[in-house]
Parts: structure tokens; sequence; C-alpha cells
């Protein structure tokens, strides 16, 4: 390829020098431009010369004048005519003079003509004759008439002689320039472009110069050339190069196009496929004669699940705006696996920066959607049951009334909660309680349509979304069934298990017009079902939203209770069955509250434990029955230690500070552990985690008795007492009220307390309120008893006042009516 340059060039070079060398021309004009300017200058000159000889001439009449002068002054002076006439005559000897004319005064001397020369104007010289004795007097005249016909013809012929002269010299000096330009400059520059001729320039030649023309313009010239040659030879190795590295990439790009994984298709302006690589052949099963020049349309070879004409306006989008675009497509592959690409799309331009396609780079993303699709799946459903969650029962929900106010159609939801779960998921393991979850879930589906949704919401909470109800018996029956599936035993391996449900019913549109208050609306109506007993159902009413929003008033007004003083702690004493003597007492919280009066615990201390105040109310409580029973044990002396019962609630446990709380306010206040009980429930002990485990054991180390109350009522407390360390057990009332004619609940009774000294405890009975349950409870040999026989809750003050007299051993005596509210709670962080 170098070599045919080399020789294109040299051919080049020949054809111009056929042509006419550019130097030579260039001389030949510069000599034809030279005679060209010699015969303007000699035209130009030739007037000029003309008019120079002309006024040289006229001076020589001068000078002949001057020369006659002295003799003509004489013959003017003396009148001498002959003296004048030889003065004219020797005058009219010299061509110039045509006429001689001398006067003296008025009297002409001589007046001479020669023969042949005409008179002409403006060619007369006049000079007047002075006096020879040197005065201004003039003495006479001469007139000179000169004969302009010869001088003319003298004046023509010099300045054509000396034009010709002139022009003969520019002509010479021209040449002179043009020899001397071919010799040093034309002839170097033909040497300089023979030695061209025969430069190869992929040899590497270089061209040497015409002697003597190294440093001069010539040398320069070529050096410029091998310069040239030099920087062609870089250009032409560069190229070479450039084309080798274009070759190996285009073979690079070529491997890696068509072994790489992902999917490359180029399509043309016309959606066509004009290129595929053997990624998209293996991935569609298509090979690549039947897929290239071919559109999108084709049948044979479109496979994604994305229709083609979705596809091909999502190209002409990219191709339009330039924008790139990705694009999933998904598709069944030839061995069966379905498979997801993302396409990412750009548009392609010629070198003009006009789009002529697009270009599709594909990756597999199947494993990647997979996962999506599975993250997808638990973020809307649960995964134990397989039932949609909340997110998605929301949405669902969401929909359904939207459905619902288009058709003018109703729908109902369903709030179902499993009554004494946590029960059987903590005695019998959190394994066997997710399986009774699921089956839970079964039977729950079992009693609505698949078009319905059933969701799990948390824990043992279910809902569910019944549309296009019958009406009220249709949701009845529905619910009937569920309280009726629940209530069946599950068998659940080895063991079996029995729960129950309360439903509560919200409809659309007459109870809520949106999700949120449906649901709450539904939710407040099963925690009514729990009120009146559990394993029921209950619709909605109005009532129960009023007794919500007074909750929540309530609420309100509990946070401003402690710091506005209402909350009183009354003390109920609890007296040794034998002595009747009062050594020990349990602190009741009452809230006097400004409107609604005394509020029962139980109206108001659920609410302190979910609003979070317990903790703060629960501190209160401790530390004013501390107070007391310093008083109480100040009052008594040192020879009778007595005991106030704190209740304190599982959530004061459950940020991990109850015991820390517990002692703390003991040592700040100086009282004697031994002076201070607390009352925990069976609820507690169920939560048998290690930090709950390790509260009641710091509290038992540092001196503080541990009381349980209502004994009896838990799903499972025997199992829980040898697992603690437990001083006193206190026998609810429900098996104290009949124990004169229940033979069953004097068993009970007599059983616990027997289990109780098996296991060195000491029993508490409450709600003794008559002699004969008394004497029962004497008889199987309860330590201490409780309630109205011997006193009511009372105040701090009156509380005192009750302690402070003697030991009253006739029972009838004790039976003090203190001001406050029958129901025992301790209010609890």
């Amino acid at each position: 390829m170098k070599a045919n340059r080399s020789g294109n060039i040299r051919r080049w070079n020949l054809k111009r020098w056929r042509r006419g060398s550019l130097v030579v021309d260039s001389t030949i004009k510069i000599f034809l431009v030279g005679v060209g300017l010699a015969l303007l200058f000699a035209l130009a000159s030739m007037r000029f010369i003309r008019m120079h000889e002309t006024q040289r001439m006229m001076g020589h009449v001068d000078e002949l004048l001057s020369t006659v002068e002295s003799a003509v002054r004489v013959a003017c002076f003396t009148s001498d005519v002959t003296l004048a006439s030889d003065v004219a005559s020797g005058l009219l000897n010299n061509r110039l003079i045509a006429a001689v004319n001398i006067k003296s005064g008025d009297r002409i001397l001589a007046e001479h003509r020669r023969t042949g020369a005409m008179e002409l104007e403006n060619n007369v010289v006049h000079r007047a004759v002075s006096s020879p004795f040197g005065s201004d007097e003039t003495v006479g005249e001469i007139e000179l008439s000169v004969d302009n016909a010869f001088i003319q013809g003298q004046a023509v012929e010099y300045s054509i002689m000396s034009s010709v002269v002139l022009m003969l010299e520019v002509i010479a000096s021209a040449w002179a320039v043009a020899l001397v330009m071919m010799r040093r400059v034309v002839g170097p520059i033909r040497a300089l472009s023979d030695r061209t001729h025969g430069i190869c320039i992929s040899s590497g030649e270089h061209v040497i110069p015409p002697e003597g023309n190294a440093d001069n313009e010539i040398g320069q010239l070529a050096h410029d050339f091998n310069q040239i040659i030099d920087s062609m030879n870089s250009l032409l190795a560069a190229e070479q190069t450039m084309r080798e590295d274009i070759a190996l990439n285009e073979r690079r790009f070529r491997t890696l196009v068509e072994n790489t994984p992902d999917i490359i298709v180029r399509y043309d302006r016309d959606c066509r496929r004009v290129f595929v690589n053997r990624a998209y052949c293996r991935e569609t099963g298509n090979p690549v004669i039947r897929v290239l020049n071919t559109s999108l349309d084709d049948a044979e070879v479109w496979l994604p699940d994305m229709p083609s004409r979705e596809y091909r306006r999502r190209l002409q989008q990219v191709m339009d705006s330039g924008a790139p675009d990705l694009i999933l497509l998904e598709w069944t592959r030839p061995d069966g696996r379905w498979v997801s690409h993302d396409m990412y799309v750009v548009a392609e331009y010629d070198a003009g920066g006009q789009v002529i396609g697009t270009l599709a780079i594909g990756r597999d993303v199947t494993e990647r959607k997979a996962a999506e699709r599975q993250l997808l799946h638990q973020a809307s459903y649960d995964s134990l049951t397989a039932l949609p969650n909340r997110r998605l029962f929301n949405q669902r929900l969401h929909e359904e009334i939207a459905r619902a106010e288009r058709h003018r159609q109703g729908l109902a939801v369903f709030f179902i909660d499993l009554d004494r779960f946590k029960e059987v998921n903590d005695t019998l393991g959190h394994g066997v309680g997710d399986q009774l979850l699921v089956e839970a879930a079964r039977r729950i589906q079992a009693c609505v349509r698949e078009s319905d949704t059933v969701a799990r919401l948390a824990g043992d909470e279910f809902v569910a979304i019944v549309a296009e109800n019958g009406g009220i018996d249709t949701l009845e029956r529905i619910a009937q069934s569920m309280v009726a599936g629940i209530g069946q035993p599950f068998h659940l391996g080895q063991f079996n298990a029995f729960v129950s449900a309360s439903i509560g019913i919200a409809i659309y549109p007459q109870d809520a017009g949106d999700t949120e208050t449906l649901i709450g609306c539904a939710d407040q109506a099963m925690y009514f079902a729990k009120e009146d007993g559990r394993n029921n159902y209950r619709f909605f009413t109005g009532g129960m939203l009023e007794q919500a929003q007074q909750r929540l008033q309530l609420a309100g007004d509990l946070r401003e209770a402690l710091a506005l003083g209402q909350f009183e702690l009354h003390y109920q004493p609890i007296m040794t069955i034998t002595g009747g003597q009062a050594v020990k007492a349990e602190a009741l919280l009452r809230w006097r509250h400004p409107r609604l009066g005394m509020v029962p615990p139980d109206q108001f201390i659920a609410i302190a434990e979910e609003t979070g105040l317990i903790e703060t109310i629960g501190a209160w409580v401790f530390r004013e029955a501390v107070l007391l029973a310093k008083r109480w044990n100040a009052l008594a002396g040192p020879d009778h230690s007595r005991q106030i019962s704190i209740n304190m609630s599982p959530r004061q446990f459950a940020k991990g500070n109850g015991d820390r709380m517990a002692i703390d306010c003991l040592r700040a206040c100086g009282l004697a552990s031994s002076h201070i009980a607390i009352e925990i429930t069976e609820g507690l002990l169920l939560d048998d985690g290690r930090d709950i485990t390790g509260q009641l054991e710091r509290l038992r180390n540092a001196g503080i008795e541990i009381s349980l109350d209502d004994f009896g009522t838990g799903y499972s407390s025997m199992a829980y007492l040898k697992k603690f360390n437990i001083d006193y057990l206190k026998i609810d009332r429900s098996f104290v009220r009949d124990l004169e004619t229940d033979p069953g609940d004097r068993a009970i009774a007599e059983a616990i307390v027997v289990m109780a000294h098996r296991l060195d405890l000491k029993v508490i009975a409450e709600g003794v309120e008559t002699e004969a349950q008394q004497a029962v409870l004497a008889a199987v040999g309860c330590e201490y008893v409780q309630g109205y026989l011997y006193a009511r809750p009372m105040p701090a003050e009156q509380f005192m006042a009750f302690v402070s007299q003697s030991p009253f051993t006739d029972n009838r005596l004790t039976r003090q009516r203190a001001d406050g509210l029958e129901g025992e709670w301790l209010c609890q962080e």
C-alpha cells in the first residue's frame, strides 16, 4: 500500500514537469514582464527626452546671444550696419537660428533669414542691448528666430536613440535576471524535483538538496520535504497499527459478543433484527438464519410475553427521544425454563448523528426476579400460614370497598382473636403453637368463600373480608361456623389443644366508610365479645364506639391524673386467721376523677399499661406504700413486723427494671425489705424468660417476699410453682365465694392449701365475707384471710387509725366499712 502511494506521487510529479515547470514559467514571465516594462518605460521616456533636448538647444541659443552680445552692443551704439550684418550672417551659420533681426532704436541694422526656414510662433528670442559704457541706457535690440523644425527633428532623433538604448539595457538586465534565475533557482529546483521523483516513501529515503543549496531556501525545501516524508511514514505506520488494532479489537469484540451470556440484538429503523449473538439464539431457541432481518411481528420468532406491538412502541420511543429504556422480557426457554431478561435499549447513530436503529443488551435476571417475587410474597403474605398479611389485607380491603361503592353493595370485616392461645404457646411450645395457627387459618378459610379474603394480622389475630354478603343472617352463620370450627379440639401430634375464638364484625357502609375505621370497629366488637365471656361473636354498634371514645378520653385524662394528685392508695388489712390480728395489708390504687368520681381499677389499669403510664404510676404507688409501711412499723414497734403487699404489673418487669425500682425505693426510704411483699399474677410466671426469672431472684435475694395473686384462675399455674421461689399463694375469691355450699370449691381450696404447705408456702384467702367461710379456711389450714368480713379497703389515715387499735379477736367487731370501691389492683408502671 505504501509503495503504491509512492508510485502515485512520482507519476503525479512527472506529469507536472511534462506539463511545464512552475519555476520555468515564472522565470519566463519575469523576463516577459521586464521586456514589457522596458517598452513602456521607453515610450514614456521619449517625450521626456524630446522635451529635454528642445530645452537644451534653446539654452544653446542663449549661449549664442551671449557670445555676440558685445559686437551687437557696438553695432547698435554706432549704428554700424556692416558690423550688425556680419553678426547676423555669423549667427545664421548655426542650424538652430532661422532668422536674425538687429535694431537700434527704430532703425533696423540687419535683418537676415535662412533660405527655406519657416517662421514659427512662440520660438523667438528677444534681448535688449545696453550701452557699451555700462549705463542702464538701452541702445538696441536683437531678435533671434529659432528653427523649430530642426530642433524637433533633432529632439525626436535623439529621443528615439536614447529610448532604444534604454530599452536594450532593461531587456539585457531582465535577461540577466532570467539567466541567474534559471541557473541559481530553476536549475536547483529542477534537480530537486528530479531527485524527489525517485524517492520511495515506504523505504524511508530522503531528498538530498543540489550542491551549494543546502543552506538556502531549496535546502530548506528539501528539509521540509524530508520531514513530510517522515511524517507520512509515521502516519502510514500509525495507520497500519491502527488497522491492526481495529482488526484485533474487532476479533476481540466478536469473541466477546459471541461468547457473552448476555443477549445482544440490534434493530434497524423498522424494528427488524439485523444482528443477534449466540446467547440470543440459545435463549430463544431460534437459529440466526431464522432471526436475521425478521420483524417483531414474526410469530415464528417472537417469544416473550410482552405483546410485539408494545415492544415495538418502546423501541420506537427510544429512537424518537434518544433516551435509553429498560424493558423486562420474560419467556419460556426451549428447555421449558421460565426466564426473565432486563433489556437495556439504547439508540444507535450514524456519523451524521442520525438515528439508524437501536441496540438491546439483555441480562438474565431470572434468579433476581424470582427473589423479588419471593420478597414480594413475603412482604404480602404471612410466612407461617401463607395467608395475606396486614399490608396485603389493607390493600384488598381498600379495593373491595371501592368495588362495593361502585356496585352499591355491602361487605363485612370479621376480626377473629384466638382465646387463651398464649397459654398453649407457652405450655406446649412455639412449634405446637405454630401448628395450631396453621390449622386455625385453614378452619377459618373453610368458613368463607374462595373469593373472600382471610388474613393474619399478628400473633393469633385473623381478619376476613366477606364481600357481597347476603345480610345479617348470612354473617351470623359464618360467625357461628367460625366459632364452632375453632372450638373443636386441635390434634397437634401427641398433644391436644383447646382454644376458642372471639369475633367482632363490622359492616360497610353502615359502621364505617374507610379501611382503618372499619377494622377498628371490628376490633372494638371483638373486644366486647371477649368481655362477654369469649367463644362468641359480636356485631359492632354505636354504643361500642361511644365506649371506645370514652376509653380514649379516659386515656387522655389518665396522663394528667398523677400530676393533679387524683390518685389515692387504699389499704385492705390481711388478718391472721387464728388471732384475728392485722399483720399485713394490700395496697390498692384508686382514681378519684373530678368528673366521673371513683373510677374502678379495671377501667383504667389496662389503659395505663397500653399507654406506658403504668411505669410512672407504679413507681408512685410503690413509694407511697413504702412510706406508709414505714409509719405502720414505727407504730407497731420493733417487736411486731408489719408488711404491705404491693401489686406489680408484668409491664413493670418487661423493660428489665422492675426489681431495681423496688430495691432503690426501699433504700431511699430507709425501710427494711421484709416489710414489703410484691404481688404478681400468673401471667408473669408464664413469661419465663431469663430476665423475668433474674428479676424475681434479685427481689428475693434483697429480702422482698413474693406473693402469687389470683391463684387457680390460670391455665397451668401449678407447673410453674416449682420453677420460682414464691412465699405466698393467694386463693382467688372465685373459690372462696361458695365454700359453704359447693363441695368442689371446698376441695379445691383444701388442695391448694395442702399443696402450698408441701411446697413450704403460706396461703392467703381473698374475698372472705362470712364467718362460715372463715371457719372452712381455718379448718383446711389457711394462714391469712382478707375480705369484707374484716374491713373494706380504706384510705391511709383511716387505715392507720384502724391498725392503731388493740388487736381484735372478735371478728364481728372488725367489720369496718371504709369508703372506697370493691376491687383490688395495684397500679403498675
